[in-house]
């Protein structure tokens, strides 16, 4: 079938790195290349959105170990372009970012968790928390959605003021979230839960 891969996350258990790529065997090696050439660990995975571009729903994505270039798991969705991938530090959680829509899934069991909606623009990155409680997600019209990643509760949304969210990181903490959007500066972000209702403020 014609396929585009779209997007390229490296992990292993701890560091996260995305890449972009417009075809899964050009860019696709290329990455593998260079994790090779970096020494990378063992089970460093890389995740590659793949949609048919002939209009069916033959939509996956496919997890490959990174440096043997052995394909691991393929976990099918019926939404196609897939536009952003994270997956948590452990690596058994991944997200992945559409149109007006992020999937959250289980890879070791490949099962679908969650489809978390209700915004319409394209996602463009998306990044979990360090302990992945939380999921955020930033879209072209410059807004970051923030949810809880074990119940999908929308926890907070940030308009950043302007368009385009070029990059998303957590503090250590997942206190706070950093943005960086076009032609606007490097913004930090509050994003602690609120405290339960009822309980004393710290003095």
């Amino acid at each position: 079938m014609p396929c585009a891969a779209t997007v390229g996350t490296l992990t292993d258990a701890g560091r996260v790195v995305q890449g972009y790529a417009d075809d899964i065997f050009s860019r696709g090696r290329e990455m593998l290349d260079v994790v090779k050439r970096r020494g990378a660990p063992a089970r460093l995975t890389l995740a590659v959105g793949v949609s048919d571009l002939g209009g069916g729903a033959n939509n996956a994505i496919a997890i490959f170990d990174a440096v043997t270039g052995d394909r691991l798991v393929e976990l099918p969705t019926r939404r196609k372009f897939i536009t952003s991938l994270t997956f948590t530090s452990d690596g058994r959680r991944l997200a992945a970012g559409f149109n007006g829509a992020v999937q959250i899934w289980d890879v070791p069991n490949r099962k679908l968790l969650r489809t978390l909606d209700g915004f319409e623009r394209g996602v463009t990155r998306l990044a979990f928390s360090p302990k992945g409680d939380l999921l955020a997600a930033g879209t072209h019209d410059g807004q970051v959605w923030v949810w809880s990643a074990a119940t999908g509760r929308r926890t907070q949304v940030i308009d950043t003021g302007t368009r385009g969210v070029r990059s998303l990181a957590f503090s250590a903490d997942g206190r706070f979230l950093v943005t960086a959007t076009n032609k606007a500066p490097v913004a930090v972000w509050d994003v602690s839960p609120p405290p339960p209702a009822g309980s004393e403020p710290d003095a």
